[in-house]
């Protein structure tokens, strides 16, 4: 995997080593602004991912925090894609299968049950998928992500252990952490194998362990590190 940047002139692209995360800090708070919307997907004219021959959907396959405060919004959007894996891996599974044709059966039984007062016919429609049934229980990581480097730190090892995603990408991560916890989440990524994108506005010449960064001034002239 690699990012391929639209604006610098020298290291345009820079591939996603093993063992490094890949930073990129910038001088012009434009540039800043133009790098996040690019990593929420509401524009491509800044940058793209490249998986092998084909240009990941950012929207899709990568998840991009921005607000260090409420991780737990993005509880959601690896939960919804979570549920959908289960669906491809258990599509065919006996057991399950049979599990839930069980459940469907004791719902029936309950409705008719609730509604054999009522002299009216009613239609039953049960879940078909696992990620109905699942999304009905409210399945969701115990304890949720707290707020500061140990709810990040969770967020990182449930990314890894789920793999709903191919990139995370942590904005401003740099104005928010301090060079200790930085130094944790940076160690997290790797150990965990998570390929990782810092995009920062704040800029400094020195550079983390295990860190590839970009530094790239206002005027657009970028300078690697590693």
């Amino acid at each position: 995997m690699k990012i391929s940047l639209c604006d610098v002139d020298f290291n345009n692209e820079i591939k996603f080593e093993d063992g490094y995360v890949v930073s990129l800090e910038c001088e012009s708070i434009d540039y800043f602004i133009k790098l996040v919307n690019n990593a929420k997907g509401l524009n491509y004219n800044a940058f793209n991912i490249i998986d092998g021959n084909t240009n990941i959907d950012l929207q899709k396959d990568a998840i991009t925090v921005i607000d260090y405060f409420s991780l737990e919004q993005q509880e959601k959007t690896i939960l919804t894609k979570f549920y959908k894996t289960l669906d491809k891996r258990f599509i065919a599974d006996i057991e399950v299968v049979k599990k839930l044709n069980e459940i469907a059966k004791v719902y029936e039984s309950l409705c008719n049950y609730i509604t054999e007062d009522y002299n009216v016919n009613f239609e039953i429609n049960m879940p078909t998928t696992i990620s109905e049934y699942v999304k009905f229980a409210d399945l969701k990581v115990k304890g949720g992500f707290s707020v500061g480097v140990e709810g990040l730190l969770n967020f990182i090892n449930i990314l890894s252990i789920l793999k709903t995603h191919k990139l995370l990408i942590l904005v401003n991560s740099k104005s928010f952490f301090n060079s200790a916890q930085l130094s944790e989440i940076i160690k997290c990524c790797v150990y965990n194998n998570i390929k990782t994108l810092f995009i920062d506005a704040k800029t400094n010449k020195n550079h983390y362990k295990n860190e590839i960064k970009l530094l790239i001034d206002s005027d657009y002239y970028d300078i690697l590190y590693k």
